[in-house]
């Protein structure tokens, strides 16, 4: 059996080359480490299950819709890849999430929204 870092090339190539059965087991051979990954990146009040899973498929999406413009050498560079997607991921919904809540206390200051319980009706309702 290879090394990780060449079995992770040698699936990443078998991938290229039309097996879907090596991005299967890529995936399932890395996956542990991106939810190891992305869980110590969450503070304690996030780091539920279905939380972790949300940012890690956030991440394997990026990967597949970049994954065509370029090409990974070793293990070594998809689990950075494939970190730094997760981090991205985690970074989007904290500003989204920024975002919404800055929203909802100029809505207040406003005076278009009487109370922070309206606050999800009033941005859906723009």
């Amino acid at each position: 059996m290879p090394n990780p870092q060449l079995k992770t090339s040698l699936l990443l190539q078998d991938w290229r080359n039309g097996n879907p059965k090596a991005l299967d087991q890529l995936l399932s051979e890395h996956l542990p480490w991106l939810c190891r990954k992305a869980r110590g990146r969450l503070t304690p009040a996030l780091r539920s299950k279905d939380n972790t899973m949300f940012y890690v498929q956030e991440a394997i999406l990026a990967f597949l819709q970049d994954a065509p413009r370029f090409q990974i050498e070793n293990g070594k560079l998809f689990r950075a890849l494939l970190g730094g997607k997760t981090a991205d991921a985690m970074r989007m919904f904290f500003n989204r999430s920024l975002n919404k809540l800055s929203e909802i206390k100029r809505k207040l200051q406003q005076g278009q929204l009487r109370s922070v319980l309206h606050a999800g009706d009033a941005l859906r309702n723009g």
